[in-house]
This record gives structure tokens, sequence and C-alpha cells, in this order.
């Protein structure tokens, strides 16, 4: 039987605002004989593209004003979406989920960060060469840093230090990151 998702219900009793956001009725009867439960929105995604582009949020605003976030954040150089996709329709129950397609892997191939803070800074990229993400062939990606007029070669360990706030990851096959 198809999983029916539950309508949210009114709460009248006093409990937290979490209670009240991921609460749902089930079963029959009136409202007042419906027990409550937690409940989860999961949204699918069907078709992937390409290319996703990730842009990570640097700047925050307070009463005070706007200042830049310079935390490091990690970023994965490969991305596993494959628990967020279903088949190409939508799926309708649970046993329709997908996750052996083969495409919903991606592979991190620019990075843009901004160094500096709002009242002035400096916009530099770092792009793999190779982009084996999407479709090269060589066996070691070379990363570059492109910064104004100069292209330097780094390694990888440059890139994930980066204050990103672009990411940039290709779909990559399966099969080739088996082989």
């Amino acid at each position: 039987q198809p999983h029916q998702p539950h309508q949210p219900h009114q709460q009248r009793s006093s409990s937290t605002a979490f209670d009240k956001a991921h609460s749902g009725c089930v079963g029959g009867g009136s409202a007042l004989t419906r027990s409550r439960q937690p409940a989860l929105k999961w949204m699918l995604i069907s078709k992937l593209p390409k290319v996703i582009t990730l842009h990570l949020k640097r700047f925050l605003t307070t009463n005070l004003g706007t200042q830049k976030i310079k935390t490091h954040v990690p970023f994965p150089s490969r991305l596993d979406l494959g628990p967020f996709c279903c088949a190409e329709s939508p799926p309708k129950n649970v046993d329709e989920l997908s996750t052996q397609r083969g495409f919903e892997f991606f592979e991190l191939f620019a990075v843009v960060e901004h160094s500096g803070d709002l009242s002035g800074g400096h916009y530099q990229a770092f792009v793999e060469r190779s982009l084996s993400a999407c479709g090269a062939t060589e066996i070691r990606p070379k990363w570059y840093q492109m910064s104004d007029s100069q292209v330097t070669e780094v390694g990888t360990e440059v890139v994930a230090r980066a204050e990103a706030f672009l990411l940039f990851y290709c779909q990559t096959p399966r099969a080739r990151l088996q082989g």
C-alpha cells in the first residue's frame, strides 16, 4: 500500500516548538483521538544535473551590522547524492527508492574563495586541470590556483584549506570511481 503523507494537526497543549513543527496525526477518527508521533518530510531528487554549484553563506547580518564569516568550512572532494535520489518518477512508497542508478556521485573540480573582509578583499579560484570528474582520463589530477594574472600549481591540501564560498562538482559514473 502506498505511503500516505500525514497532514499536520494544530496542537493546543503546551509543548516545545520542535514538537509542534514535527508532530503529525496518525489513525482515523476525530482529531482528539488520533495519536501524535514525530513526522519527517523528505524530498528526493529524480534527475541530477551534470554540474552542481554549492554556494556557502560567508556573511552574517545581525542587529550590529554585517560581518564576514571567516571560519573554515571543510568540504568533501566527492559527494554521494544516492541517498537523496529516487527513480526517474517520484516513488509511491519507500520500497521504490533507488540508490543504484550509477550517476549520483560528484567530484569537486573548482573552488572559489574570498580573502579579506567586507570593506575589501580578493577573489581567487582553484581549478582541477584534468577535470577527471567531467570525463578526462588523467590519473593524477592537478590543481591550479588562479589569482588575477598568476596561475600556480598547488596540492590538494591547499585546496582543502580554502575559505570556500563556491564549490563546483561534476557528475561522475560509479564505474569510474571503482576503477
